[in-house]
């Protein structure tokens, strides 16, 4: 690794919060994904110093990866999918990819609900959201991901 590298990232350990988020807006041209954490920004701005510096990984290399996760994860279509959207259309991260199966034990009875494209399946019915599912079991309202613990 060339020395201006790695004395860029040795450097990074002695920055604040505040300097390691204009770091990252500068190394990646936008704040975007920046974080509060120390490490994953050191992470994150270490990665983009050392692309920028020496290259990222080659487009066969990449075309690979990308291969490699389609054979191995054959759900991975499905992910990107709208199940799970808030309504500004942003992707909400407690709500397991499609095909999951959440399974709680409630009042002695083991629950198993499947994570769909567009809602929830229990027992052959489809709900729209968890909450109600949730009332749909429980008879009373409540947050369908605290009621799953996600």
């Amino acid at each position: 690794m060339k020395d201006s590298v790695l004395s860029q990232i040795k450097a990074l350990e002695g920055l604040s919060i505040k300097e390691l988020r204009a770091k990252y807006t500068e190394v990646y041209g936008s704040d975007k994904g920046a974080q509060n954490n120390k490490r994953y920004l050191i992470k994150r701005i270490a990665y983009k110093v050392q692309e920028n510096e020496l290259g990222g990984l080659k487009k066969e290399a990449q075309d690979e990866i990308n291969l490699f996760i389609e054979e191995v994860n054959p759900l991975e279509e499905l992910r990107r999918s709208n199940i799970g959207k808030d309504l500004s259309g942003k992707k909400n991260k407690k709500v397991p990819m499609p095909g999951t199966i959440i399974k709680k034990t409630y009042k002695g009875n083991l629950l198993e609900v499947k994570v769909l494209e567009a809602g929830f399946e229990y027992q052959g019915k489809v709900f729209k959201s968890l909450s109600k599912l949730a009332k749909e079991i429980s008879g009373v309202h409540c947050s369908g991901f605290a009621f799953f613990k996600l």
